[in-house]
């Protein structure tokens, strides 16, 4: 006969099956995805299994989620609650989470399932756990937006592709004993981290998301500066990217009116650049050993910052980042470009 903790995790490996299938991606979250990615289960001590969806398939959740007790391996009970009844600060007014519990035959409260909805926060940069524009607990989108499988109790459950990073960020010195994620807490440290929670740094800080602002940046205009200012205003740090005199001809068939040297000079005086560094080969081009998203991994950026163009463009220089949801596009300024001086100085 399974335990109430077998019957709670069959039914949570379930769900990770079955909620995919209708359209909803789910994966483990928070104390479940530490417990995944350092012991392969669940965390001891913990008393549920944390799960996430994105807010916007929340409603669809809801309403299959009604008619899924005939599916499931295991009876189960649900009960949709709102954030203030669990007195934590950081949880906005109005979030909502969803517990669902296996009853046990004795009527022992059993482990639970605790499914949340994560929101896309600042369009694109952020993601919110906790469904308000007024929660401090933030991640970078991509952690979310891609996911891998990984062994929960000996069952695959999905979990973010970049689990390890994301974990650093959200437990980073947890409940203030100096201690990474790897660590496990002893009991006592355990208790005293449930007592902070809310409180503590690695709970209330903000992430910090990067921008890399890519281009040749040659014969730097008002088009330039906007494009820069525009991503200061986005994110928290933004990096450019500037392109080597020899790329430039490769792969436009001219050579930059300002030398590499000196447009680096220029770029690293606008006051809404944070750091300059050389910028990589398209993702495309003949001799390119390095994606793009390996540049942004080596480099700790977050997103590549790229004014909306064609497709084709866009594959040609960005495919690994398009893919890795990572590539942010803004809307081109109707100033005039580095062509459109060219043509005014020739004529």
């Amino acid at each position: 006969m399974s335990t109430p903790k077998e019957n709670t995790i069959t039914l949570a490996h379930f769900f990770s099956e079955y909620f995919p299938q209708q359209g909803i991606d789910m994966w483990l979250e928070y104390g479940s995805a530490l417990g995944a990615a350092r012991e392969g289960g669940v965390i001891e001590g913990d008393h549920d299994i944390d799960m996430a969806i994105w807010w916007k398939d929340w409603g669809k959740f809801k309403e299959i989620l009604t008619k899924t007790d005939r599916l499931a391996p295991v009876a189960f009970l649900w009960d949709f609650r709102t954030f203030p009844l669990f007195n934590y600060e950081q949880f906005p007014k109005g979030g909502e989470m969803c517990k669902i519990q296996v009853p046990n035959p004795d009527g022992s409260q059993s482990m639970s399932i605790d499914i949340y909805g994560l929101q896309e926060f600042d369009g694109i940069k952020c993601a919110s756990a906790h469904l308000g524009p007024h929660t401090k607990n933030k991640s970078k989108l991509y952690h979310h937006k891609n996911l891998k499988k990984i062994k929960f109790e000996g069952l695959d459950f999905s979990v973010s592709a970049y689990v390890e990073k994301y974990l650093d960020y959200r437990y980073k010195d947890a409940a203030g004993t100096g201690k990474t994620w790897r660590t496990p807490l002893t009991s006592v440290e355990m208790e005293e981290h449930h007592s902070m929670e809310g409180h503590i740094p690695s709970y209330s800080k903000e992430d910090k998301v990067t921008a890399c602002v890519i281009g040749v940046f040659d014969l730097f205009h008002i088009g330039h500066l906007r494009l820069l200012e525009r991503s200061s205003k986005i994110f928290d740090k933004v990096v450019a990217a500037v392109h080597l005199d020899e790329v430039v001809q490769k792969y436009k068939n001219k050579t930059p009116v300002i030398p590499y040297k000196h447009r680096v000079e220029m770029i690293k005086a606008c006051k809404f650049v944070d750091d300059v560094i050389e910028a990589p080969l398209p993702d495309h081009m003949e001799g390119n050993q390095l994606s793009g998203v390996e540049f942004l991994n080596n480099n700790d950026l977050d997103y590549m910052v790229h004014s909306y163009a064609a497709q084709e463009f866009l594959d040609y220089h960005y495919a690994s980042i398009i893919k890795e949801h990572r590539l942010f596009l803004l809307e081109e300024t109707s100033d005039y470009h580095t062509d459109d001086l060219i043509k005014r100085i020739l004529k």
